[in-house]
C-alpha cells in the first residue's frame, strides 16, 4: 500500500508541480529528433506493487511518429527483465501514445509481452519531466506500470 501510495503522490505532484513552469507545454520537441530517459515506477500486479526501473529511447522520424527503444528491471519475487521495440506517435508534442511489442525475461524463461504507453512531457530547459502510465499484456493478465521518464532531446 506504501508504495501505490508513493507512486501516485509523485506522478501527481509531478503533474501540478511541473505544469506552472516556464515555457510552452511541448519545449522544442520539434528541433530533436532523439530522446533518452531513465524511468522509475512500479509495476502493479494482483495488487501487489513491484519497484521498476528502465531507460528508454526514442527516434523522432516524423515530427508527430518515432520509433520506441525499452529497457527495464523490475524487482519482483525474481528480477524480470523487460526489451521492447515499438512506434509511438505524438498527436500534439508533449502527449506520447505508444505500442511496444515486448520480451519479458525472468528466471530463464521468456514470454512475449505487449505495452501499451501514455505520456505527457513537461519541458524544463533542456530536461523533459514525463509522468505516464504503462498497460502491459503478458501471459493472459493485464498490469499496470504507473511512473516519470526524466529524459532529454539531442
Amino acid at each position: 500500500m506504501k508504495v501505490r501510495s508513493i507512486v501516485f503522490a509523485l506522478v501527481g505532484m509531478s503533474g501540478l508541480v511541473f505544469a506552472g513552469g516556464s515555457g510552452d507545454a511541448h519545449g522544442d520537441h520539434a528541433s530533436h529528433c532523439h530522446h533518452v530517459a531513465v524511468f522509475g515506477g512500479a509495476t502493479i500486479h494482483d495488487s501487489h506493487y513491484y519497484p521498476t526501473v528502465g531507460l528508454d529511447y526514442e527516434f523522432l522520424f516524423h515530427e508527430m511518429a518515432g520509433i520506441v527503444a525499452l529497457a527495464e528491471a523490475v524487482f519482483a519475487d525474481h528480477t524480470e527483465q523487460i526489451y521492447g521495440l515499438g512506434l509511438a506517435y505524438h498527436p500534439v508534442p508533449a502527449l506520447k501514445l505508444a505500442a511496444i511489442p515486448a520480451l519479458e525475461t525472468a528466471d530463464g524463461h521468456s514470454e512475449f509481452l505487449m505495452r501499451g504507453t501514455v505520456e505527457y512531457g513537461f519541458h524544463l530547459g533542456p530536461v523533459t519531466v514525463a509522468p505516464g502510465v504503462s498497460v502491459d499484456y503478458v501471459a493472459e493478465e493485464i498490469l499496470y506500470v504507473p511512473g516519470v521518464a526524466v529524459g532529454m532531446g539531442f
